[in-house]
């Protein structure tokens, strides 16, 4: 396989979009707060919660491809590039000021000045002449939580009214974290009457569960883009048990064993589509932080590996990443 062809594959294997029920339901709550916006002319957002990994910025990525890409809008006085969609990554350390003028650095605002009320208006105002239908705040924990692990009270206020004065659906993303964010001020859970919370998959060797049907839906997607059946399917049992155990049940580290996995099979046996010696070879070459084991995963058959999961120490761990009721 030459390196174009391969490269293709390996970028449209990261574009793949596997919905389950637990997103699907993630996925309606975004789009209820954008619809009740245009229906009412009143400002709706939605707070959506996970850990690292659990498909945040996919479901982000999906919701902002389902808008018109950016367009040009010509005035009597200009022609003007409007953006529909504001991706936002909240920076590292940042006040209420600093994130509003990073936001207007975004727009290439070399050197923001003025109050952080000033620069914020400024802001608004500038998201209104591109005609932006919807922003995204990601990573919002870097906004709201300080190093106490306190909620920054006054911060949600600020959201709220940056919200109101918009006056479009603004959807805010964030870790583990902020999984109580809306319970601190009333006027913020008004705004942001949706929360979506996305879990790490739970272990079930049911062929029917979510963890299994999405497996098997991501395998045939796998198999589509490669042109030939996978000699080991994601879905056996054995293969099930040690990407569990791998990832701890994050889809982004599954991602990133399947993108290893797959580059090592068009280089060496494209032929026999996914092999139990590709996602091995992904386990060695990766630096799986959240692994139930120190081993690899692999090199063990089923049973023993089913002996991890149940183990002591794997549910202690495995209850680690589960968000907080």
């Amino acid at each position: 396989m030459d390196e174009f062809t391969r490269n293709r594959i390996l970028l449209d294997l990261e574009e793949i979009r596997i919905n389950f029920p637990a997103y699907n339901q993630a996925h309606s709550k975004l789009l209820n707060a954008i619809e009740d916006t245009r229906i009412t002319q009143r400002p709706y957002g939605a707070v959506l919660c996970g850990w690292t990994g659990a498909g945040k910025t996919s479901l982000c990525l999906q919701i902002k491809s389902m808008f018109e890409s950016n367009y040009e809008l010509e005035t009597n006085a200009e022609v003007r590039l409007c953006e529909p969609v504001m991706y936002f990554e909240v920076p590292n350390e940042v006040t209420v000021k600093g994130l509003a003028r990073a936001l207007l650095l975004e727009f290439g605002i070399e050197k923001p000045v003025g109050s952080g009320e000033e620069m914020t208006a400024q802001a608004i105002k500038l998201l209104k002449e591109k005609h932006v239908e919807l922003v995204f705040l990601d990573e919002i924990q870097r906004l709201c939580i300080g190093a106490a692990k306190r909620i920054h009270v006054p911060t949600l206020g600020w959201i709220t009214s940056f919200v109101n004065k918009l006056g479009k659906p603004v959807i805010i993303c964030g870790t583990e974290e902020c999984v109580k964010i809306r319970s601190y001020v009333g006027a913020f859970a008004s705004r942001f009457p949706y929360q979506a919370n996305l879990e790490y998959f739970t272990y079930d060797g049911n062929i029917h569960s979510e963890y299994s049907l999405m497996l098997q839906n991501l395998d045939l997607a796998i198999e589509q883009l490669i042109g030939c059946q996978n000699e080991d399917h994601l879905q056996t049992p054995s293969i099930t048990a040690a990407l569990f155990i791998a990832t701890s049940g994050s889809l982004g580290w599954l991602k990133k064993i399947l993108y290893i996995a797959l580059k090592r099979c068009l280089s060496q046996n494209i032929h026999r589509g996914l092999t139990k010696e590709d996602f091995a070879f992904a386990c060695d070459e990766l630096t799986l932080e959240q692994s139930l084991t120190e081993a690899n995963p692999f090199a063990f058959d089923l049973a023993d590996n089913l002996r991890v999961i149940s183990s002591p120490q794997a549910i202690a761990k495995l209850k680690l990443y589960r968000l907080a009721s």
